[in-house]
């Protein structure tokens, strides 16, 4: 299966393996780096293996969050708990369509 993956980093300054994070990144499939820290990536991977390979070259003061538009599904490290409850309690949740500031 083809999983579309979104990712977002956040690597501390501390950590030493950031080239070996990005190698992974590219590893995962056909990427575009999109943003500084946000890649797309078509994997064959989903979320939570990308996140256990990704995982390899990771510290405790990283952060990391990965989308799988394919699943509908979502999966983090390193997020404070205010931050992955928030994810939690709005994933999937219907809304109306926001009123954007003209």
């Amino acid at each position: 299966m083809s999983n579309n993956l979104f990712i977002s980093f956040e690597l501390s300054e501390q950590n030493e393996e950031q080239e070996k994070f990005k190698k992974l990144l590219g590893a995962l499939g056909n990427s575009t780096p999109l943003l500084n820290n946000c890649w797309y990536i078509n994997s064959s991977y989903n979320a939570e293996e990308a996140l256990k390979i990704l995982g390899r070259a990771m510290t405790k003061e990283d952060k990391l969050v990965i989308a799988n538009t394919a699943t509908d599904s979502v999966m983090w490290a390193g997020l404070e708990e205010r931050e992955a409850r928030r994810i939690r309690q709005n994933w999937k949740m219907s809304l109306n369509k926001p009123k954007l500031a003209s």
